[in-house]
């Protein structure tokens, strides 16, 4: 049996159906270790957490009532929304789409020699006064991410939200080292257009 100290914790609706109030302090516990430097603390903790919530989940799927394992199918959450209504007959082709998306999203006051000599201007501006993100705070941004479609990398924002902590070192070189350096890598200048026809 596991026992916790009496601490208060908030729970939202946005949590996962196998976060409960103690697995929600423990994930805190082991965010402020990581962000202390604590990181062999924080790993042990991860540890007993995952074994916490693998108990649980098996706890929760052995059960043979089929009924309650649809109710658990229910409550989580889209299942049942889907389009009925008819798109019918499309006839614009992708090509026409993207001349579309390329026209009004062109400025034509856009002059390619003023921006290389600002970017050059900027460039060999001094980078020592540069203040770099840390991971802390990269982590604080990625775990409040609303929900988004993939970007260009094809990555779900979940992922970005509830692994906020083991990707903040990664993404915080990723976006520091473009800045101090001034550059902009080229895979941040490709995105992916896709129109949803409303139901």
């Amino acid at each position: 049996m596991l026992l916790y100290p009496n601490k208060s914790v908030k729970m939202s609706p946005k949590d996962l159906p196998f976060v409960n109030p103690g697995i929600k302090f423990l994930l805190r516990k082991r965010n402020k270790f990581r962000c202390q430097g604590k990181l062999e603390q924080a790993d042990l903790l991860s540890k007993k957490i995952n074994n916490i919530i693998q108990f649980n989940r098996s706890k929760q799927l052995s059960s043979r009532d089929t009924k309650k394992l649809y109710e658990m199918v229910k409550s989580s959450g889209h299942w049942y929304k889907n389009c009925n209504s008819e798109i019918g007959d499309i006839s614009v082709t992708s090509d026409e789409i993207n001349e579309h998306f390329a026209k009004i999203a062109t400025d034509p006051l856009y002059v390619k020699n003023l921006v290389t000599n600002e970017v050059s201007v900027c460039s060999s501006a001094d980078t020592d006064s540069f203040t770099e993100f840390s991971e802390c705070y990269v982590a604080a941004l990625l775990s409040k991410v609303t929900r988004t479609s993939p970007g260009y990398d094809s990555i779900l924002f979940w992922f970005f939200k509830h692994f906020a902590d083991e990707i903040s070192p990664v993404l915080c070189n990723i976006i520091n080292v473009p800045i101090k350096n001034g550059f902009v890598p080229k895979s941040w200048k490709h995105a992916i257009i896709t129109p949803i026809p409303k139901c």
